[in-house]
């Protein structure tokens, strides 16, 4: 699958109680971690239950409590040719709703996906994704305005500094589907990448060679 660099055009942060997370919103997949894991949706057929798929890796679906959140075959319909999920009626059970949660059972830092199924421009059309703790209190919320093509193509992603246990994707209209391809997501905390250590390092060597230039004799 093509999958195009957007530019996101809403960054907001909200808090709930007396949580305050440093949410950043990511804005390709390359942005996240070395550690995050992806579900891809391969190798499964349309149709299939993928509530529970990767349970053993950490991560359910959840779509209206235990309705429904089916496999599509994307690219029987559009130029989109991988395995999806989607929040669709009338397949295998599903029930339609303008959101969809990724359920951790574990403490998770990083969550991204691709996201599809725009409404061809016929109105502004959002994609959000909004994070909360396991008190159900909300940590923080991204969006994305829609590129209006059917492809899942445009990708939605944030990183938290407290952790999260569940990831809602939502859309803003209460008559389009929610669809998602690899969803990934990052259990760990995120650690600098080596250039960045290694400046750091540079940085920390030259200022201890400053001192001791400096010191008196």
């Amino acid at each position: 699958m093509s999958k195009a660099f957007i530019i996101a055009v809403v960054a907001a942060s909200t808090f709930s109680t007396n949580v305050a997370a440093d949410v950043i919103q990511l804005h390709d997949a390359s942005e996240l971690s070395t550690q995050a894991f992806t579900a891809t949706f391969e190798g499964f057929t349309q149709g299939t239950r993928a509530n529970d798929l990767y349970a053993a890796n950490g991560l359910q679906f959840r779509n209206v409590g235990t309705a429904t959140v089916p496999v599509f075959n994307w690219g029987a319909a559009t130029s989109s040719p991988d395995f999806v999920i989607a929040t669709a009626r009338d397949l295998n059970g599903s029930v339609f709703t303008p959101y969809l949660d990724a359920v951790f059972s574990q403490p998770v830092y990083e969550v991204g996906a691709y996201f599809g199924n725009d409404p061809f421009g016929l109105f502004d059309f959002t994609q959000s994704l909004e994070v909360f703790n396991q008190l159900g209190d909300s940590l923080g919320i991204v969006s994305v305005l829609a590129n209006f093509n059917r492809s899942v193509d445009q990708f939605i992603g944030l990183r938290s500094a407290v952790p999260f246990y569940t990831a809602r994707f939502s859309n803003s209209s209460s008559t389009m589907a929610v669809v998602l391809d690899d969803v990934s997501f990052t259990a760990v905390v995120p650690v600098p990448e080596p250039p960045t250590c290694a400046l750091a390092l540079v940085g920390l060597a030259g200022l201890f060679a400053a001192r001791r230039g400096t010191r008196p004799v």
